[in-house]
């Protein structure tokens, strides 16, 4: 993964019900070595104990250390051999020189001096750098560094141990600090997508207890729950656009990041529209992942641009699919996990095109316009079922169904951000509108009864017959939003005030299938607040809380109830938040408190289907992420989680515990770099899941659930060779069986067996 990627971030927020992910690009943009522009520090301000506002992002060393000169003035002497193909861990926020240096160089190897009063040189510890000095004239390169603001070439750096960044992308308030962030945040960056080889968001979220991945690993889409609810990977957004990453899976084969924004974050990213080959570890499945990426960035004086193409394609056979458990039926032991009790024939294939342009334009330092649009057709298509279980022996009975569907989006955002003062106030603004339309076609039909099997004994069946599918229209729905948002600062930023709100519509209609009529619409509108509050007494500490509210697509009524085919209003989930974030330099962490109420369907004693139900999670988080010893990276945490049923039909499950919510996720993993074989690094990590009901009446549940990993990275690097990288990872060393994760009331997923992956990788 280079520095400059084509899709450079995902991230991912809960919407109460939605994954926002966006992929973005921001590339480095031309830089200074030496300069007498703007962004030069006078002479006297060159001392090593001056202090000076840095921004230097993480990536290539040689990048970070012309940045360093350019807004200092300095030259920085290396010889060229000594910085080919480090990277740096970068630099942001206010400090002297000498504190930046030391976060360039941190996990390098290497040390430097002051030559002279305007001269840094950089060199291995114990080297002379006699005869390596290098004579610097003033070099000009036309452009300027990206402004705060941006998004293009504005990639936050990462923190100490390069697996954090430092901060992220916070909806349209753009990308922010880690401290300056009244929300829970975690940005994994590139560092960790490498060296755990993870192929989809599911494989990074790994790493985090407040998130888990509730389909089986082997299945055909990673649908997420976040907090307690479940956070669909169809909303998802590319470069800040909803709706245009992969639908079903998404592949981060040139992301380089992943962020996570816990909570409801309607006013902060809008209404989302929904609320390689080989084989496999399971049994008589076959995988075909394919993706293709294409992307052009342009940052020049005023302006930044971004395009990216891209094409994924996924194609399983005998797909691991969630499986029912009858009620009243016991949850039975767990099939051995390499096992596959869905019959070879059945098979999921989706197909994504998308891509997505943004431009920016700095009107002055501190104001920038922006523009975005984007498309995306999926084909997807299954021959598949949901097994239920019978009874203690395992019996199943499915009855399988053929599904094609065609996804058709476009989507388009428009905004500026600006900063300014008032008195002794300072101002971040941002103003957006925003516009999604989606159209589905689809079609389905159940192919003849039911067929049985066995959980731990699997028969046989014939391959069904199955028809060609027409795919007519069934579904068009328009999002429409207009935002609004402010940070206030006072008191040298230590006190921060955010303030927002986004004025959202949306005009959905369904189809009839046979005749094309509309069968149902509704055009409604709301309004979702946000306020965030940030005291920092020290630069070390950032105490924090929010009021913010997310929005969901009322479902569609089934044809179960008596007013089938008519539309729920929107769902408005609201969470309240305080914590506390501690950054020590080498070792960051927060704790967090929070409660969040999500709005759900229930049946009235006339069975009408309403969104008169409600679920309560509150919960506390704990992370912590670092270097706190050279060579020893800690990533992980702690999340308790009380998930209380607080309104259900007629009362019958109310103050139960919500299905599918366990009461304790743990997540640590350990990297060291051993002294003792330079290039050799080692880790481990371990999960804990608690016991979790499946069923509201909470007369069903799966136990608490341990897994182990571990990890090798070894790098060569020789001057006879081009560097490379040899990587081993190990899911689930310990081979353990288990009941991962419930998926919807009734529906459970199996852990992964055993899974070995092996890479080797090169720079060029």
């Amino acid at each position: 993964m280079t520095e400059k990627g084509f899709f450079q971030k995902i991230y991912v927020t809960t919407a109460m019900l939605t994954v926002g992910a966006a992929l973005a690009c921001a590339s480095a943009g031309p830089v200074r070595a030496q300069t007498a522009g703007a962004t030069k520090i006078e002479a006297a301000q060159t001392s090593q104990n001056a202090m000076v506002t840095f921004d230097i992002p993480a990536g290539a060393l040689a990048s970070a250390l012309m940045k360093l000169g350019e807004r200092t003035g300095l030259q920085v002497l290396y010889p060229t051999e000594v910085a080919r193909n480090l990277r740096s861990g970068g630099a942001t926020g206010s400090m002297t020189v000498d504190e930046a240096l030391t976060r360039l160089l941190a996990g390098t190897g290497l040390t430097y001096r002051f030559s002279a009063a305007d001269t840094v040189t950089v060199a291995v510890p114990g080297q002379s750098d006699n005869g390596a000095r290098i004579t610097l004239g003033t070099v000009s390169v036309e452009g300027r560094a990206a402004p705060a603001q941006a998004d293009i070439g504005n990639l936050p750096p990462a923190y100490a141990g390069g697996q954090i960044a430092r901060g992220g992308k916070v909806g349209m308030l753009g990308n922010r600090d880690f401290m300056d962030t009244p929300f829970s945040q975690t940005a994994y960056t590139a560092q960790v997508i490498e060296d755990q080889q993870a192929r989809t968001i599911r494989d990074v979220v790994a790493n985090d207890p407040a998130v888990r991945a509730t389909w089986p690993a082997s299945g055909y889409t990673d649908p997420l729950f976040i907090r307690g609810f479940e956070a669909s990977n169809q909303d998802v957004a590319f470069g800040g656009l909803y709706g245009i990453a992969p639908t079903f899976s998404i592949g981060l084969g040139l992301a380089e990041r992943v962020e996570i924004l816990k909570g409801p974050s309607a006013m902060l990213n809008g209404f989302p529209p929904l609320g390689s080959v080989g084989g496999t570890a399971i049994d008589d499945q076959y995988r075909t992942y394919a993706t293709s990426f294409a992307g052009l960035d342009y940052q020049g004086d005023r302006w930044r641009l971004s395009a990216d193409l891209g094409y994924q394609l996924q194609n399983i056979n005998a797909p691991h699919l969630v499986t029912n458990i009858a009620t009243g039926v016991a949850v039975p032991s767990v099939p051995e996990a390499s096992s596959n009790w869905f019959f070879p024939w059945g098979w999921a294939d989706t197909e994504d095109f998308f891509g997505a342009g943004r431009a920016e334009f700095d009107l002055t330092p501190d104001v920038t316009f922006h523009v975005a649009a984007g498309a995306k057709r999926t084909n997807w298509g299954r021959l598949t079922y949901f097994p239920s279980v019978k009874n203690a022996d395992g019996d199943l009975s499915a009855t399988p169904s053929h599904l094609e569907y065609v996804y058709d989006t476009d989507t388009q955002e428009a905004g500026a951000r600006a900063k300014i003062a008032t008195g002794a106030i300072g101002h971040e603004m941002s103003l957006t509108a925003t516009r999604l339309h989606r159209v589905q076609k689809s079609g389905n039909e159940n192919i003849g009864g039911a067929i049985t099997s066995n959980l731990y004994a699997p028969s046989s069946a014939s391959h069904p017959g199955i028809s060609d599918l027409e795919t007519p229209k069934t579904a068009d729905s328009e999002f429409v939003s207009l935002a609004f948002g402010d940070v206030l600062s006072v008191y040298s930023d230590r006190v921060q005030v955010v303030l927002g709100a986004r004025l959202q519509s949306i005009n959905a209609r369904n189809f009839s299938a046979s005749t094309g009529e509309i069968t149902s619409e509704y055009d409604e509108s709301a309004l979702s607040p946000s306020v965030g509050l940030i005291y920092k007494p020290t630069t070390k500490v950032s105490f924090y809380g929010n009021y913010i509210e997310g929005l969901q697509q009322g479902a569609v009524v089934g044809d179960t109830y008596a007013n089938a085919g008519t539309f729920l209003a929107p769902y408005i989930s609201k969470q309240y938040e305080v914590g506390v974030k501690v950054d020590l330099g080498r070792l960051a962490g927060s704790l967090s408190l929070y409660q969040i109420t999500k709005p759900s369907a229930a049946a009235d004693n006339s069975n009408n289907l309403t969104s008169d139900g409600e679920q309560r999670n509150r919960g506390i988080e704990l992370s912590v992420f670092g270097e706190p010893l050279e060579g020893l990276r800690l990533m992980g945490g702690l999340s308790l989680i009380e998930a209380t049923l607080t309104a259900t039909a007629d009362g019958v499950n109310n103050g139960n515990s919500a299905p599918g919510v366990p009461n304790a996720q743990f997540n640590m993993g350990v990297e060291w770099d051993a002294p003792f074989a330079p290039g050799l690094s080692l880790s481990g990590r371990a999960i804990f899941t608690g016991e979790q009901h499946i069923d509201n009446a909470n007369t069903q549940s799966l136990p608490a659930w341990a897994r182990f990993d571990i990890g090798l990275r070894y790098r060569v690097d020789r001057k006879d060779l081009h560097p490379f990288t040899v990587r081993l990872n190990v899911d689930n060393l310990l081979d353990s069986n288990y009941w991962a994760s419930n998926y919807y009331p009734g529906y459970i997923s199996a852990g992964a067996p055993r899974t070995v992956r092996l890479s080797l990788s090169s720079d060029f």
